[in-house]
């Protein structure tokens, strides 16, 4: 079992390279094949299955950044604080695409054995960012397309 700051040095190289450049290798290296993440849209399994989420993430958005504000290991796993950060420029999980800056927040946690995760649980807010700034694109700018008060609004405020 390596120690854990071997993990964690393995753990960011793996994030950065998969989610930054596209550069699987890593993942591939440091997941098992058959590795299983629930997360907040259902359960992903085996390895290419995870890969294939990265690129469908990665697809949806213009200037994406992956960036890890925390991450820690010991001998029973790895766990990982992130934020990403991008344009919602093409649809992703049934949100069609806004045009606006998005920041989805993250906490993975992985189960480690011999060095390689076996899966683990990841929540974010994903859905959540996708649709509020999908709102926000939608939204109608001040004075525009709103229909005028009612007699009973105007009655209440005199």
């Amino acid at each position: 079992m390596p120690d854990a700051q071997t993990l964690t040095d393995k753990f960011r190289e793996m994030y950065d390279r998969s989610l930054n450049h596209g550069d699987f290798e890593p993942t591939y290296r440091m997941c098992l094949p058959d590795a299983s993440f629930v997360g907040p849209n259902g359960t992903v399994t085996g390895t290419q299955a995870v890969v294939a989420l990265i690129r469908t993430q990665r697809a949806a958005f213009d200037d994406f950044h992956y960036e890890i504000e925390h991450i820690f290991a010991n001998e029973e796993g790895v766990g990982v604080a992130s934020i990403t950060r991008g344009i919602h420029a093409r649809p992703l999980f049934g949100v069609p695409a806004s045009g606006q800056p998005v920041e989805i927040r993250m906490l993975s946690i992985h189960r480690v054995v011999d060095g390689r995760s076996t899966g683990g649980w990841t929540s974010s807010n994903y859905v959540e960012a996708l649709k509020a700034a999908h709102h926000r694109d939608n939204a109608p700018e001040a004075g525009e397309n709103q229909a005028p008060p009612s007699h009973q609004e105007e009655d209440a405020s005199q």
